[in-house]
């Protein structure tokens, strides 16, 4: 993808706003759809960040199960962002929303897959990840693989569900966990028992702490899916996170409390 003054230079992508652009990544496994957009140039997008690193990073943003990212909160943050200087890149991981793929077929290492392929398109690029929910998990997962990561901002990171799984329940949905059936039905959708027996597996604690690198993780104070008391475990995993706790936040941060959230994470991010 090309960008110049007058405007977005590939063929085949539609300009929404001035800013802004739709695009689709193609990978071995299928196109994953993507929205791109500039940071305010009057905040000092084409200058040299805080940090003396050279421009601001492109903060690529993953939604949660069963969402997709033109939903908040992954949305709204994306525009906070937007809106202190920085580039975005929110995007469909494959099976949801508008990318290619069965959602039946996903598990949360398929998502690692995904972003792996999205971070591999903009290797030019100084990458932050920013993930909500089952997102944020992927995030860690997939940085804990990648030292090029420069840092991670976390909202509500799932890291609860290999625990969920081994008991049988996801969100509010329960089932029996030594013998799942093939399909759970989830908010409308389903996920099928290989997720479950994948997440199961995944070791989350010991896979996350291979990474290193500066996290911000935001937690909500009234969040009934990821739990507070999970802060201390990731604490333990991650010595070197900064854990906020945002006081009235549910687990898909509303409105004017994701505006505090994302403030959080616009101090956090300008030293990187």
């Amino acid at each position: 993808a090309g960008y110049n003054r007058q405007g977005w230079t590939c063929s085949g992508l539609r300009p929404q706003i001035m800013n802004e652009m739709e695009l689709t990544i193609p990978t071995t496994r299928g196109d994953i759809f993507a929205i791109y957009t500039e940071g305010d140039a009057s905040e000092s997008m084409c200058q040299d960040d805080d940090s003396g690193r050279g421009p601001k990073p492109l903060v690529i943003l993953c939604h949660g199960l069963m969402m997709n990212c033109r939903q908040n909160p992954i949305m709204g943050f994306a525009s906070s962002l937007n809106k202190a200087g920085y580039d975005t890149l929110r995007f469909d991981f494959r099976g949801s929303g508008l990318s290619s793929g069965d959602i039946t077929k996903m598990t949360p290492l398929t998502e690692v897959d995904d972003l792996k392929d999205v971070v591999a398109h903009y290797k030019d690029r100084r990458i932050v990840l920013c993930g909500h929910s089952l997102g944020g998990l992927v995030s860690l997962m997939t940085a804990a693989e990648d030292p090029s990561i420069s840092a991670l901002v976390l909202l509500a990171p799932a890291v609860n569900i290999e625990l969920d799984s081994r008991a049988g329940r996801v969100a509010i949905e329960t089932f029996d966990p030594v013998n799942i059936p093939e399909f759970v039905e989830v908010w409308g959708s389903r996920l099928s028992r290989y997720y479950f027996t994948t997440a199961q597996n995944l070791g989350i604690f010991e896979r996350i702490a291979k990474y290193k690198g500066p996290v911000c993780v935001l937690m909500g104070e009234r969040d009934r899916i990821v739990e507070l008391n999970l802060s201390e475990k990731l604490q333990e995993a991650l010595p070197q996170a900064q854990i906020h706790v945002i006081p009235h936040a549910e687990h898909l941060f509303s409105r004017g409390i994701r505006l505090k959230a994302a403030a959080v994470a616009v101090d956090f991010l300008r030293n990187f």
